[in-house]
């Protein structure tokens, strides 16, 4: 028995950014439309690629298949048999070993009473390609976890420190905006029945509304002031 080691690259399948051909935004696709329950026929697409083939990926997935293999010999022929396969791995990060191993030795295990002395000897050949984690490595990995726990903590209470500073910054403006509210009430209430008042205090009414629905258009301040000014013409 020996170990077999497959470089494999998947070149379509998987996530990530593709090399859009550029054949499928204009290609009439069935859809199902929500509510309905039918098939539907439009330019909607769906989520992802919908090409077939898919669009090759524009950074290919790479990984190390790992495999126990037996050879034997058949009509003075020598062949080879899969016996078990024993996971894959990514890439040569300390994580990414210490899953791999983990995943590794839980299934050594349960070929142990096949493999018989050979496990040695396969165990020590998948270790001379893909290292074991060591304490240090374990020791370096908790401590990248906790570093990114607490940074993850830190962003936290960053950001909800940053939504209370504008949360009160928009209270204040609540605020300050009802006080004038009450204001243009007073002033309307001295202005009732007064020749010329029921407009400019209409169109200062709706201009605010549309600000607090829009989000204060450009020209609010210019034309509010206009208004205002008017209204403190008919005061006098």
């Amino acid at each position: 028995m020996f170990i077999r080691f497959r470089e494999m690259t998947a070149q379509r399948y998987g996530d990530g950014k593709r090399e859009c051909v550029g054949k499928c935004k204009d290609r009439p696709r069935y859809y199902p439309r929500y509510g309905l329950g039918m098939q539907v026929k439009g330019r909607t697409l769906l989520e992802g690629c919908p090409m077939k083939p898919l669009c090759p990926l524009v950074h290919k997935r790479h990984r190390l298949e790992v495999s126990i293999v037996e050879t034997r010999r058949e009509d003075g022929k020598v062949k080879q048999k899969h016996v078990a396969s024993l996971g894959s791995i990514a890439d040569d990060t300390i994580e990414a070993r210490g899953i791999f191993w983990q995943e590794c030795e839980a299934r050594l295990a349960r070929l142990a009473n096949r493999l018989g002395p050979d496990l040695d000897r396969l165990r020590e050949a998948i270790a001379g390609r893909i290292p074991p984690p060591t304490d240090a490595d374990r020791a370096l990995l908790t401590a990248w976890e906790w570093d990114r726990l607490e940074g993850m903590w830190d962003g936290h209470a960053q950001g909800k420190a940053r939504e209370s500073s504008r949360w009160n910054e928009l209270a204040k403006q609540i605020r300050r905006e009802a006080t004038e509210a009450e204001a243009m009430t007073l002033r309307a209430k001295k202005l009732r029945g007064k020749p010329g008042a029921y407009d400019p205090l209409n169109w200062l009414l709706g201009l605010t509304l549309a600000a607090t629905a829009m989000g204060r258009p450009a020209n609010y301040d210019e034309n509010k002031k206009q208004l205002e000014d008017e209204i403190s013409a008919l005061e006098r």
